[in-house]
């Protein structure tokens, strides 16, 4: 057996494991997928620290940012441009 073989052997044996530890806790597992999946409740996070968007907002009507190059084009407008 080569160096991929045993490493393939030995990551289906840590999933194997990982699903007996889960199904060790008995009782039937809730329908997660179809028309009307269980969702469980929300659980805490603790130290993981969870993903925070910031809200996108776009320029002002009429206003660009300032660069250095000469002329800084919306793309908006640009592509509208091109479309029409």
């Amino acid at each position: 057996m080569d160096l991929s073989g045993a490493f393939g052997r030995a990551v289906a044996l840590v999933g194997d494991a990982v699903i007996m530890l889960r199904h060790r806790e008995g009782g039937s597992q809730a329908q997660a997928v179809g028309g009307s999946p269980a969702i469980p409740a929300a659980k805490p996070q603790g130290g993981i620290p969870t993903l925070k968007m910031p809200t996108a907002r776009g320029w002002a009507p009429g206003t660009t940012p300032v660069a250095d190059t000469p002329r800084v084009t919306p793309i908006r407008r640009v592509v509208l441009d091109v479309v029409r």
